[in-house]
């Protein structure tokens, strides 16, 4: 497994050794390896990626960018970047009165997901991720208190 983390905002500190400690124990749940590149960022520069890359102009909380050519395996090793919004998780975590922490690795865990493949366009596939997203996060002993159903 390979990890790379660029924190490039300032409004809220997380260690880096806890990121990579959730991942490992996300992945090895899903029993995946991966190559990621996860990169913490403040709502302006996720609104312009969501822009330059989805043509939407707006923030968002968590984008997700398969790395992996089509011919790869993705079976078993996840490649991908997955960029998130930490003002956005600090902005719902407040409105909804919940923990940031598990925010934050709530859009982790979502990111990881679309990468293996979930998909939440279409109502019923939002529900198997967000049921997938919540049994994890329990997994992990986090504070399952967010509306999923309603976030992502």
């Amino acid at each position: 497994m390979q990890i790379d983390i660029a924190d490039l905002q300032s409004l809220y500190h997380l260690k880096k050794r806890d990121i990579e400690s959730t991942l490992e124990k996300v992945l090895e749940r899903l029993e995946k390896d991966a190559e990621l590149s996860i990169v913490l960022v403040n709502d302006e520069k996720i609104k312009e990626l969501h822009n330059l890359y989805l043509g939407e102009n707006c923030a968002t909380d968590v984008l997700t960018f398969p790395l992996d050519d089509e011919t790869s395996d993705t079976k078993e090793k996840i490649c991908g970047e997955i960029i998130i919004s930490v003002e956005t998780a600090i902005n719902v975590a407040s409105d909804m009165n919940s923990n940031l922490d598990s925010e934050i690795y709530l859009y982790l865990i979502h990111g990881i997901l679309h990468l293996i493949g979930y998909d939440d366009k279409e109502t019923h596939m939002a529900k198997q991720m967000h049921d997938e997203e919540k049994r994890i996060l329990k997994e992990l002993g986090m504070p399952v208190d967010i509306d999923i159903n309603t976030g992502l």
